[in-house]
């Protein structure tokens, strides 16, 4: 019994481990999956039959199975991942799994965030949920009564529709906490998202701005592969979301509403909303505003703001960005557009 790394520009090795896993039950080999992989490690037999295998994506473990329950293969392989993140400086990892596999990973030094009915969510590392909460600033009031909202935004970029929703529950609240989501896959940097969102806050007191880290479960960083093919991620993920909202965010802060924008044209967004709904309330008031609308009707959105940067129309822009916004893109316009041509 060997414990060694395979790669995937073998064809024969890559069906071997997809046979295996299918063999498992997992049966998800999607290429939004496969691509986010950066490291494969296989525990095979002598005969080089696989005997268990798993994965590393960024710092989420994924596609581990094991054929026999007993627990030294899988030990094999999810030490060898740790130490495998350990080598790219990377102490703080995530895994996505089923419920029936929460004790497993608890045997090997794995924390329960939160779980549902279809997943669930664990970490071990260098720091946890709890560390998150305790550096996000506590605001205390004289009020008895402290009404205390949120909003989660990945403003990319920040544009005069977020600056509405932010406007409307800075009004309506004695507290607000914006969530910028930190996930570093969009056209604008977390950095540059943050800086923006920073800068319209200054137009509000009662506002504070918070980096959601790792603990806003986005669609690019919730992985699916243990679900079956075909299921309806964007529900599981925003359902899991929700629920570490739900149980681990707002009680430590004392939220009582989010603040959503509606919804018109995304379908996955559209869904994430419902089951935002579902899911918060009733300890959670889900308040859905209509979006905003420019003076021709159009609704102000961060894709057709990059659109328009796109098509190289930045005479366009002002109609959708407040001035931090715009004046830093029309700064930036160069790097902005060279990202865009990477991305193709």
């Amino acid at each position: 019994m060997i414990l060694k790394q395979i790669f995937f520009n073998n064809q024969q090795t890559f069906d071997s481990w997809r046979n295996f896993l299918q063999s498992q039950g997992i049966d998800n080999f999607d290429q939004s999956e496969i691509k986010t992989i950066d490291y494969t490690v296989a525990v095979l037999d002598d005969n080089d039959r696989f005997l268990a295998v798993g994965s590393l994506a960024g710092k989420v473990i994924k596609y581990v199975a094991v054929k026999d329950k007993g627990g030294r293969q899988f030990n094999m392989v999810i030490s060898d991942l740790m130490s495998k993140a350990a080598e790219k400086s990377i102490f703080h990892i995530f895994v996505f799994t089923k419920n029936d596999y929460i004790d497993t990973f608890r045997h090997v030094g794995f924390k329960k965030i939160v779980s549902t009915k279809q997943a669930a969510i664990l970490e071990s590392g260098d720091r946890s949920i709890e560390d998150f909460l305790h550096s996000i600033p506590l605001k205390k009031s004289k009020k008895r009564a402290l009404k205390i909202s949120s909003l989660v935004m990945n403003a990319n970029p920040f544009t005069k529709g977020h600056y509405y929703l932010l406007k409307k529950a800075a009004e309506r609240s004695d507290l607000v906490y914006l969530f910028i989501v930190s996930t570093d896959l969009s056209l604008f940097t977390f950095k540059e998202r943050f800086a923006l969102a920073k800068a319209a806050c200054q137009d509000f007191k009662n506002v504070v701005l918070v980096a959601g880290d790792d603990y806003l479960v986005s669609s690019t960083t919730f992985p699916a592969y243990f679900l079956k093919s075909g299921a309806d991620t964007a529900y599981y993920q925003a359902d899991l979301d929700a629920t570490l909202f739900k149980e681990k965010i707002a009680p430590y802060l004392g939220i009582k509403w989010r603040y959503l924008g509606q919804e018109p044209f995304s379908a996955t967004t559209a869904i994430y909303n419902q089951v935002l709904k579902k899911r918060l309330e009733p300890e959670i008031k889900a308040v859905i505003l209509p979006r905003l609308q420019n003076d021709q009707g159009e609704v102000i959105s961060a894709s057709r703001v990059r659109s328009l940067i796109y098509q190289d129309d930045l005479s366009q822009l002002e109609k959708y960005l407040p001035k931090s916004s715009l004046n830093y893109i029309l700064e930036h316009i160069d790097d902005i557009r060279q990202r865009m041509r990477r991305e193709g």
